[in-house]
């Protein structure tokens, strides 16, 4: 789904360049940042989709709890496990719509002052080698890597039922999609399902969600934002000097 969903959902809405053919301004090293557009489409959606995330899913876990409250346990818990077939689905295709987005443009940005792939001044369309290079890694790197993160996010958070993990990905779900197709403002696939899980979790009771150790995720979320500046920034620097 990952992969579907990057090849044949890519976005070309470049919004924090001004519009003058993306790649014949990065040729040009004429790229002008709007700063507005920046915070607007990426630090306010940042903050903004883990409240949201959480939010809906203490919201909806309360009201399904209410309805399921007299239901059979284990009849409940068959249903919600089926349907987590389809919201894990969904929640791979949120997944590809944002964060292999990110990574396309990336490479883009890159490609384009030196014309790989064939990119040409004033092109805005991603060639299909930087959709297919985005797709196979981020599918790969998820099936390799992911693994602490899902024992982090199944368990160290809160204790998670099918239902409340049916709520936290038809949440995140929503979120990211929401977010691709009518934002337009990118969002971390991570930072939406996190939350999710802890609002589920609140449902039950504020205890039943480990605060510690959601408290060391978010502090590394923002530890993660000026780090990765920091560290491009030395970077480019670097690569000036010696090349320029």
């Amino acid at each position: 789904m990952v992969v579907w969903s990057t090849i044949f959902i890519n976005s070309r809405d470049y919004w924090w360049v001004d519009e003058d053919g993306l790649a014949e301004q990065i040729a040009g090293n004429d790229v002008h940042i709007k700063l507005a557009k920046v915070v607007e489409k990426v630090i306010d959606p940042m903050v903004l989709s883990p409240v949201v995330g959480f939010g809906l899913a203490l919201i909806i876990m309360v009201i399904l709890n209410k309805i399921i409250k007299k239901a059979n346990l284990k009849e409940t818990d068959k249903f919600f496990r089926s349907a987590q077939i389809f919201t894990s689905a969904s929640l791979a295709l949120g997944h590809g719509l944002q964060d292999a987005q990110k990574s396309m443009g990336l490479m883009f940005m890159a490609a384009a002052p030196v014309g790989f792939f064939g990119i040409k001044p004033g092109q805005t369309e991603i060639p299909l080698q930087i959709i297919l290079m985005a797709s196979l890694a981020i599918s790969a790197g998820t099936m390799a890597g992911g693994q602490r993160i899902i024992h982090t996010l199944g368990s160290k958070i809160t204790v998670l039922s099918p239902q409340k993990g049916f709520v936290a990905e038809a949440v995140s779900s929503a979120v990211l999609f929401i977010s691709a197709y009518f934002v337009h403002a990118p969002i971390s696939t991570t930072h939406t399902v996190t939350s999710a899980i802890a609002g589920t979790g609140a449902s039950d009771d504020i205890r039943a969600v480990k605060w510690s150790t959601l408290k060391n995720i978010v502090m590394a979320w923002i530890i993660t934002v000026p780090s990765a500046g920091l560290i491009g920034f030395m970077f480019e620097e670097i690569f000036r000097m010696l090349f320029m």
